[in-house]
């Protein structure tokens, strides 16, 4: 049992799956245009099965070519049967995307092949290991593994998306291993056979794999840049090669690559050479005979570029004539070249014959408009053969080129009368008035024949003798005119049905029998007739193709009602002659395209359960068109293939209803799901919410929720949780505004008392620094800039970096939200470091200071705090009195310790002199008393140094001038440079500068300095623990606004302001 038909309407994968599921067992005939395959069928699997089609000749050529450097190729069986069963596999996949296929499925056994079982057509080496054929069961079929089909499906899909996704290589490129001494794991095999010096079919046939699966593995391998395929240039230069090696077959391969891989026109300057020196060779011509037709033709067009002369051009397309005879185009071109060579001379009669050969094969195939361009090339020519002149009048006649042909068979008729033959040019004017009755010139001379011819006839008879011989030929001669009579009115009466062949041609077969012998003119009549006939025909023919072509147009467009409405109104197909009627294109086949189309609307515009209202809208559209389809088509369900398409759109139309209203029910039930779906999230995500420390948004869930349709005992029990939520939320923002007031204490407490989690809701406090803008970085890696106010739950310790350029950094850790106020302190300008405190103001050398600490060191630093010497004195006490410099003898100071020992040093090497002991401590001075130095030591006893260590001591009472007591001085100390306020004397903690307006107030913790009537300029300095003095340096070329110095138990140091 057999069934047939086409794909067009299910597809061919639809039809595998169909066939295998169904468990048929047999062989698939697959018929397309310039394809046909067979596929057989054995329990669910499909077997690659030879068509008949297929020449083996073909699999030796190709194992011949692919392993070349091997004599005995052809004559292996596995290598020719992978070769033959990856070209089918290629076959398949091809089929699978042509868009119309007839089939026939003959069930029963698998048919035996050719030459036994198959062996060794596993293929090898694709990424790993190859494309896994079949289900990896053992082969039970003489055709080798078979495969199933959702196989085969997949791998068409797969192979086609790695072609496309770059386009790919084409079957005559050459690829080239870039690196083919490390190649990538998984493509060995591949790479190894990339050699640059093979075809993409030769490579695959090397492999076993179908053309399109090599290509896409290659066309991956390019994209990483591991191959590259060979330019034009290298491609004609293999050819080359190939032809010295005196592989042809191997040589037209290549030149059909080189021929795909550069533009039309002409060909490179080098290509030119390479190719006219290949010609004058002589290798060009051999390899003719090997290339394809139509990359034959192409090579042949390149080479017209090249060519010395036009004699060479015609040199060459006679040579590939020969070749190829069957090439229409070839033969063509060879005549129009040969017309072009003689167009100063009459063309030879082979040219001619060859011209008019073609000519009568183009108009009797339908192509009268290309025969009319060929006639035009001789029609201005000169041609001497009478015999050829009218062949040609003939062939324009029959091409429609009625004026032309006028012209030529009027002339040449003229010139028979001239001649004398009246018979034959009575005959050819016939022919020509058939064609073109109202040619006026042609019906003149057809009467000035017949006028000859009976002038002829006269005279004829005068010649008889006797009169019964006269009476005889005179009742003759009435019979001869009364026939000649009739026959034109028979003539003119069919002519007159020029226009309707069909009536024409029956009258004449009334009149004149095909049994019966016809007069010429009757013979040309009858031609001429069923060339009109034949002419009407072809035009029916192309008007219902075109109607079909246009109805596909609209069929591919999506304007599926309109091709229905379009094939109803076209009517029945015209009544052709056999020869016409195969090319007539059936209603059928653009019904099942219809069909496919209906099908697959109806699959692919289902929207589902969550469709938009746009997808919902659009399905509608469709069903209803399908509808407006189906009532458009009941108008003809007389018709046998409008029955069947009514049939299965009506059935369409019920499916699509049926998946409407299931769709429906569904989405109710959904509805019904959704809806306690919602509110129980809704639920959940307001708890959330209020854990969450959202408030607001808890209280729009709960919103949200109480508009959704529920129980009443359901809405009573959201309302009283909303309601406690509303209560949390108003704590909330009164302690929201407390906070932003400043009492965050009240506000920490409020939240408290509402059994809000104090960890979840944060407060705001404001964060400020002195001086403002600086860089605050949290622990988070939040970054802000001063002031700004940041939001902080109660309890959470929150750790953030203070920094300022010109300031020292801060980091604060802060554990309860509470207004914050960082005072940056200035960075040091100059420190001195000691391990004792620092009591005696710096001595100012330049930009040296002369340092003296309580043990007794004192020191010469640099402004870097290099120490240029240091001398360390013998004391117990210490030095807590400012060195001075005595007026007597400069460079030298007076050093006082605080048990009455006094050194003299000099400053500019620390040179040391004495000590002198006064026995009691100092209790007042050193200072400055009229040129000398003066200090009151405990015993009354007044010292006063001039130039020596020794010092005159007299009774202070004694003294001209006295001491001025220290609390009666407005400041602790003051010398030409520095003044100071001592911790020791009990004022206040703070101290104006004499010399401009910044002053300094000690506080706890720092220092604060600010700047007369300019709070923006005020800084802080760091304070560690308990200060010894601070000091104001008076302004200098180096410091313009001078030095604060603070020395407390981090040492000695200054700041510029």
């Amino acid at each position: 049992m057999s069934f047939q038909g086409d794909v067009a309407g299910i597809g061919l994968g639809e039809l595998l799956q169909g066939l295998a599921r169904g468990g048929k067992d047999g062989v698939l005939n697959l018929f397309g245009k310039d394809l046909v395959a067979r596929i057989g069928l054995q329990g669910g699997q499909l077997y690659l099965v030879n068509s008949p089609e297929e020449d083996p000749h073909v699999w030796r050529s190709r194992c011949a070519k692919a392993w070349v450097k091997d004599p005995e190729a052809e004559r292996d069986p596995q290598r020719r049967d992978a070769i033959a069963r990856a070209e089918r596999l290629e076959t398949v996949f091809a089929m699978l995307e042509a868009p119309n296929l007839h089939f026939r499925f003959e069930q029963g056994s698998l048919p035996p092949p050719p030459g036994g079982a198959p062996t060794g057509s596993q293929q090898r080496g694709s990424r790993s290991e190859g494309m896994a054929l079949g289900s990896g069961r053992p082969a039970e079929s003489p055709w080798g593994k078979g495969m199933s089909v959702e196989f085969v499906l997949l791998e068409h899909a797969r192979i086609s998306d790695e072609v496309q996704s770059g386009g790919g290589p084409k079957e005559h490129d050459m690829p080239r291993a870039l690196d083919p001494g490390q190649p990538e794991k998984g493509y060995e095999l591949l790479l190894a056979e990339c050699d640059g010096k093979s075809t993409m079919v030769e490579v695959a046939d090397r492999l076993g794999w179908p053309l399109r699966q090599c290509c896409g593995v290659v066309n991956e391998l390019v994209a990483r840049r591991a191959v590259r395929l060979a330019t034009p240039r290298e491609i004609l230069a293999s050819a080359l090669q190939e032809l010295e090696d005196g592989q042809y077959e191997r040589a037209a391969d290549r030149f059909e690559g080189w021929l795909d891989s550069t533009p039309g026109g002409p060909p490179s300057r080098e290509d030119g050479e390479l190719l006219a020196h290949l010609w004058e060779r002589g290798q060009i011509a051999t390899a003719l005979g090997y290339v394809r037709r139509r990359a034959g033709r192409r090579l042949c067009r390149r080479l017209d570029y090249v060519a010395s002369d036009l004699e060479q051009s015609i040199e060459l397309w006679r040579r590939f004539v020969e070749l190829h005879g069957a090439c229409g185009v070839a033969r063509l071109h060879l005549t129009r070249l040969c017309l072009a060579a003689t167009a100063d001379a009459s063309p030879d009669a082979d040219t001619l014959n060859e011209l008019l050969r073609q000519a009568r094969q183009l108009t009797e195939a339908g192509f009268a408009m290309r025969a009319r361009a060929l006639l035009l090339a001789v029609r201005d020519l000169a041609i001497d053969s009478l015999s050829v002149r009218v062949d040609v009048g003939h062939r324009m006649l029959a091409a429609g080129m009625l004026e032309d042909a006028s012209e030529i068979l009027s002339a040449a008729a003229r010139e028979m009368v001239e001649t004398g033959d009246l018979v034959r040019a009575r005959r050819l004017i016939g022919s020509l008035l058939v064609e073109v009755p109202e040619h006026r010139a042609a019906r003149d001379l057809l009467a000035e024949i017949e006028n000859r011819q009976q002038r002829k006839k006269r005279r004829t008879w005068q010649f008889a003798v006797g009169a019964s011989v006269a009476v005889v030929l005179s009742g003759v001669g009435v019979v001869h005119i009364k026939n000649e009579a009739e026959l034109d009115r028979r003539v003119n009466e069919i002519t007159n049905l020029l226009d309707d062949p069909d009536r024409g041609l029956a009258l004449l077969d009334e009149y004149y029998p095909r049994t019966a012998v016809r007069p010429e003119r009757i013979v040309g009549l009858h031609a001429a007739l069923d060339r009109r006939r034949s002419e009407q025909q072809q035009i029916a023919l192309a008007n219902w193709n075109n109607s079909c072509v246009e109805i596909e147009g609209r069929i591919e467009r999506g304007e599926l009602l309109l091709a229905v409405e379009r094939i109803v109104g076209i009517g029945n197909p015209p009544s052709l002659d056999d020869v016409y009627v195969r090319r007539l294109r059936s209603r059928e086949e653009l019904l099942s395209l219809i069909a496919g189309k209906l099908q697959t609307r109806f699959e692919t515009s289902d929207p589902g359960l969550e469709a938009e209202p746009g997808a919902l809208q659009r399905e509608s559209e469709l069903l209803a068109d399908t509808e407006d389809i189906l009532e458009a088509s009941r108008s003809k369900r007389l018709h046998s293939e409008f029955r069947d398409f009514v049939d299965h759109v009506d059935l369409l139309v019920m499916q699509w209803n049926t998946r409407r209203t299931e769709r429906a029910q569904e989405r109710l039930a959904k509805a019904s799901r959704d809806k306690e779906a919602r509110q129980d999230r809704l639920l959940s995500s307001a708890r959330f919410l209020a854990a969450s420390g959202e408030l607001d948004r808890s209280l729009e869930a709960y919103d949200q929720l109480l508009e959704i349709d529920a129980d009443e005992s359901v809405i009573e029990f959201v309302k009283k949780e909303r309601a406690g939520i509303a209560v949390q939320f108003e704590a909330w923002q009164l302690a929201l505004e407390e906070a932003a007031a400043g009492e965050h204490a009240s506000a920490v407490e409020r939240l408290d008392q509402a059994g809000l989690d104090l960890t979840v809701f944060p407060l705001p406090w404001r964060v400020e620094s002195q001086p403002s803008g600086a860089k605050v970085t949290t622990s988070d890696g939040t970054v802000a800039t001063t002031p700004f106010v940041m939001r902080t739950p109660a309890g959470v310790a929150v750790e953030m970096q203070l920094e300022l350029p010109g300031t020292l950094p801060v980091t604060l850790t802060v554990e309860m939200p509470q207004d914050r106020l960082v005072h940056l302190h200035r960075n040091v300008d100059r420190a001195v470091t000691s391990g004792t405190r620092i009591e005696a103001l710096p001595i100012l050398v330049g930009s040296d200071l002369v340092v003296a600490d309580r043990n007794g060191s004192v020191r010469r630093l640099g402004p870097k705090g290099e120490v240029r010497w240091e001398r360390d004195l013998d004391t117990l006490g210490g030095i807590a009195r400012t060195p001075r410099f005595l007026p007597s003898r400069p460079g030298w100071m007076l050093v006082v310790s605080e048990e009455g020992n006094s050194w003299l040093i000099s400053v500019e090497d620390g040179q040391v002199e004495g000590p002198w002991s006064a026995g009691c401590p100092p209790i007042q001075g050193p200072e400055d008393l009229g040129g000398a130095i003066a200090v009151l030591f405990n015993d009354g006893s007044l010292a006063t140094w001039n130039r020596t260590v020794e010092p005159v001591v007299s009774s202070a009472t004694s003294q001209v001038y006295r001491m001025a007591p220290e609390e009666d001085a407005e400041y602790s100390e003051r010398l030409e440079n520095l003044v100071c306020l001592r911790a020791s004397t009990g004022r206040d903690t703070d101290m104006g500068n004499p010399w401009n307006a910044w002053r300094v107030e000690v506080e706890e913790g720092m220092y604060m300095v600010r700047l007369r009537n300019e709070p923006l300029r005020t800084f802080t300095a760091e304070r560690f623990g308990r200060f010894s003095f601070v000091a104001w340096e008076k302004p200098s070329s180096s410091a313009p606004d001078g030095r604060l110095w603070i020395s407390d138990e981090g040492g000695l140091r200054s700041y510029r302001p």
